[in-house]
C-alpha cells in the first residue's frame, strides 16, 4: 500500500511538472504560427492547434519548425500521418514526453492542386471478384472501384492502398430491371437509416476508400430523398461520389447541387462491347472528348483483361494528345 501511494504521489509531481512544460509549448507554437492561444484555468490537458497553409511546401517547412522547438522543450513527436480527402489535404502531428500522453496536437490544413487542362479519370469496376495480382489493373494509370464482399474485396482495394492508387468503393444499388446488384445493396424501399447503415457495412468490408461510384442503381440514383441521404452521408466521411450513370432520370447533380456538394458523371462507358477495336474505340473518343473540351471526361471500364490490355496499348495515345491521366477528383465539379 505504502509503495502504492508513493507511485500515486510521483505521477502526480510528475504531471505538475510535464502540464507547464505542455501549455508554455503549445503557446510558443502558437506564437510561431501566429495562431491565437488563449490560456484558461479550465484549459483541457491537450490541447489542439489548426492552421491552414498555402500548400504541402508550407506545411512541411512548418513541421519541421514545431518539431525543432519541441524539441528544444524536451518534447517528442509521438506521432504525425496526412490524411487526404477530395477538399482538402491535413498533416497531423501530436506532441508530448516521450512515452507519453500527446499533450499539443497540430493540423496544417491546405487544399490539393486545382487540375486544368484535357484529364481523363478512368475508373474500372467490379474489382474484388479477382485477386489484384492476376492482372496488370494496378500497372496502368486508372482507378479501382471495389464491389464489397466479394472474395478479394479487402485484398484488392489493401494491394490497391499499397500501390499509392486512389479506390473508390463501387456501392451497389437497385436497378430498374430485375437484374440483381448484389449482396448489400441499397433498395428505395429502406428507410434513411437503413441506407446509412448499409454504406457503413460496405465500407467496412472494403475499407479505406477515397470515394465511391454506384454499381448499377438506376432506380436509386434517379430518387431524390435516396441520393440527398447518400450524398449527404458520403460527405460527412470526407468521401465524394462519381454518378455512374447508369440511367438517364438520374438526379445525382441536381441533389449535390442543391446540398452544395462536388460530384462528378461518367462520359464514356469503354467495354459495353468487348471487342478489343471497340474498347479502343470508345478510349480515342474519350481521349478526344477531353482534348475538345480541355477539361474532364470520365470513362468507366471493368476489370476484365481486353479492356487492360487496350488502355496499355493507348497510353502513348494520351500523351501524345497532351491529355493528363488523372484520379476522378480531378474532375469534381467546383
Amino acid at each position: 500500500m505504502k509503495n502504492f501511494l508513493l507511485r500515486i504521489v510521483y505521477l502526480l509531481l510528475l504531471a505538475g511538472l510535464v502540464l507547464p512544460v505542455a501549455a508554455g509549448f503549445t503557446a510558443e507554437l502558437a506564437d510561431l504560427l501566429g495562431v491565437d492561444y488563449a490560456t484558461s484555468p479550465n484549459r483541457r490537458p491537450t490541447d489542439t492547434l489548426s492552421l491552414t497553409v498555402a500548400d504541402a511546401a508550407a506545411a512541411e517547412v512548418l513541421a519541421q519548425n514545431a518539431a525543432a522547438l519541441a524539441r528544444g522543450r524536451g518534447l517528442a513527436v509521438l506521432d504525425h500521418h496526412v490524411d487526404e480527402t477530395a477538399a482538402r489535404r491535413r498533416l497531423v502531428m501530436e506532441f508530448g514526453p516521450e512515452g507519453g500522453r500527446t499533450s499539443t496536437t497540430l493540423s496544417l490544413i491546405w487544399s490539393p492542386p486545382r487540375w486544368s487542362g484535357p484529364r481523363l479519370a478512368i475508373i474500372i469496376d467490379d474489382c474484388g471478384a479477382r485477386d489484384p495480382r492476376s492482372s496488370i489493373l494496378l500497372d496502368l494509370p486508372v482507378t479501382p472501384s471495389v464491389l464489397p464482399f466479394r472474395e478479394y474485396s479487402s485484398a484488392f482495394a489493401a494491394t490497391a492502398r499499397a500501390a499509392d492508387r486512389r479506390v473508390l468503393l463501387h456501392l451497389p444499388c437497385e436497378p430498374l430491371g430485375s437484374e440483381n446488384p448484389g449482396p448489400g445493396a441499397l433498395r428505395l424501399s429502406h428507410t434513411d437509416d437503413e441506407l446509412r447503415r448499409r454504406i457503413a457495412e460496405a465500407l467496412a468490408d472494403v475499407g479505406p476508400v477515397d470515394g465511391v461510384n454506384n454499381h448499377m442503381g438506376s432506380r436509386l440514383t434517379a430518387d431524390r430523398r435516396a441520393m440527398a441521404v447518400v450524398l449527404t452521408d458520403l460527405a460527412g466521411r470526407g468521401l465524394y461520389f462519381i454518378d455512374s450513370y447508369t440511367h438517364h432520370g438520374s438526379v445525382v447533380g441536381e441533389v449535390a447541387a442543391e446540398l452544395g456538394l462536388s460530384v462528378a458523371r461518367r462520359d464514356i462507358f469503354l467495354d459495353n462491347s468487348t471487342s478489343p477495336a471497340r474498347i479502343e474505340a470508345q478510349l480515342r473518343r474519350a481521349l478526344e472528348l477531353a482534348v475538345e473540351r480541355d477539361g474532364p471526361v470520365i470513362a468507366i471500364g471493368h476489370d476484365r483483361d481486353g479492356t487492360l490490355d487496350a488502355i496499355a496499348r493507348l497510353l502513348p495515345l494520351a500523351a501524345e494528345l497532351g491529355v493528363a491521366l488523372v484520379p476522378p477528383e480531378a474532375c469534381l465539379t467546383p
